[in-house]
C-alpha cells in the first residue's frame, strides 16, 4: 500500500540541494530535452521551459529538422539541435545524428518522450537512444508508448551501471507497459512499474504515486481536476529532470538522489495547479499557468538551502 505521507515543506526542502551565489549555470546541469514531432512541437517547448523554471541551467531540444524553427521561437532561452526527420519525426537516422550529438556534449540528464509520436520508426529511434546512451534519464509520453510497442522495458538493454531513470506514466501509458487492460491496483503497478524501470515510477494521476524498490511507495497529496489538461505531464516531466539533475550534480545520480526528486516533483507540480487553480479557477487552468506558478510554488518550501547561500 502507498503511504500517505504528509513530508511537509520542512523535510521536503532537504530533497533540493543549495543554489549557492558563486555557481555558473553549468553548476545546475545541461538538460537534453528530445521531444517533438509534427504536429506536437508545444510538448518540448513546455517541458523546457518548465525544466528552466524548475532550476536547470541550460536547456536544449533535440528534435525533428523540419520542428527545429517551431521550437527555437516558442522559447528564445533554449538551445536546439536539429536531426534528420522522416514524415516530420524521428527516425533511426535521428538516433545516429542525436547520439554523435550526445558525444561531442557534456549533457548531465536526458529528458526523452514529450511529443514524440509513437509509430515503427520513433520506436526503433527510442530503442537505440535508450540503448546506446549513459545518461541519467526521465523517460515520459510517447517514448513510454514507444517502449510498450516494443514489448515492455524487458526489450530494453540499458548501459551497465547506469543511473537509474524516472519514468513518468499515467494510468493508460502504465496499461500498456504492464499489459494489461486497465489498471485496476494503482499501488500494485507502480512497484511494478519500478521495478521493470529499474528506477523510480511516478505514477501520475488522482493521488500522483511514486514508487522505488526497497522504499515506500507514497501518494502525493498537492493539485487536483486542474491538472487535467493537455500538457501538464509535459510540465511535471520538465520539472522531474531539473530537480533531478539538481540533486544528481550535487549528491550523485543515485536511487535515493532520483526517488526524492521524483518525490519533490510530483509535490511541486501539484502545488503549481493548486496556485494556478487560485488564480483561474480549475476548470480554466491550462499547461503554461503551472510553469508560470513554479516560482510561486518553490516560495512555499521553508527552505534556506533554496535561497542564496
Amino acid at each position: 500500500m502507498a503511504k500517505e505521507k504528509d513530508f511537509g515543506t520542512e523535510i521536503l526542502s532537504r530533497y533540493l540541494p543549495p543554489r549557492p551565489d558563486n555557481a555558473n549555470k553549468y553548476t545546475f546541469g545541461s538538460l537534453l530535452i528530445i521531444a517533438g514531432s509534427r504536429g506536437m512541437t508545444g510538448a518540448a517547448a513546455l517541458a523546457a521551459k518548465a525544466a528552466l523554471r524548475a532550476g536547470a541551467g541550460l536547456a536544449t531540444v533535440a528534435c525533428p529538422d523540419t520542428e527545429r524553427q517551431i521550437i527555437a521561437a516558442a522559447m528564445p532561452e533554449i538551445m536546439t539541435f536539429g536531426a534528420y526527420p522522416e514524415n516530420g519525426a524521428f527516425c533511426l537516422k535521428s538516433a545516429d545524428e542525436i547520439l554523435n550529438f550526445i558525444s561531442s556534449k557534456k549533457f548531465s540528464v536526458m529528458l526523452i518522450g514529450p511529443g514524440l509520436s509513437c509509430t515503427d520508426c520513433t520506436a526503433a529511434f527510442v530503442k537505440k537512444i535508450l540503448e546506446n546512451c549513459r545518461i541519467p534519464a526521465v523517460i515520459d509520453a510517447d517514448a513510454l508508448n514507444c517502449v510498450s510497442r516494443l514489448g515492455g522495458f524487458g526489450k530494453i538493454k540499458r548501459p551497465e551501471n547506469s543511473a537509474p531513470a524516472i519514468i513518468t506514466p499515467h494510468d493508460g501509458e502504465a496499461a500498456r507497459l504492464l499489459g494489461v487492460k486497465k489498471i485496476t491496483d494503482r499501488n500494485a503497478a507502480a512497484a511494478e512499474l519500478a521495478a521493470q524501470c529499474g528506477g523510480i515510477a511516478i505514477l501520475k494521476g488522482p493521488g500522483t504515486l511514486i514508487a522505488c524498490g526497497g522504499m515506500d511507495t507514497v501518494r502525493n497529496s498537492t493539485g487536483g481536476s486542474e491538472l487535467a489538461k493537455a500538457g501538464s505531464g509535459d510540465v511535471l516531466a520538465g520539472i522531474a529532470s531539473a530537480i533531478y539533475m539538481q540533486n544528481g550534480l550535487a549528491a550523485g545520480f543515485t536511487h535515493k538522489a532520483a526517488y526524492q526528486s521524483a518525490i519533490l516533483s510530483a509535490w511541486l507540480h501539484g502545488t503549481c495547479g493548486s496556485i494556478a487553480a487560485e488564480k483561474y479557477g480549475k476548470r480554466s487552468v491550462i499547461a503554461s499557468d503551472l510553469i508560470e506558478a513554479v516560482p510561486h510554488a518553490f516560495s512555499q518550501l521553508e527552505v534556506s538551502s533554496y535561497c542564496n547561500s
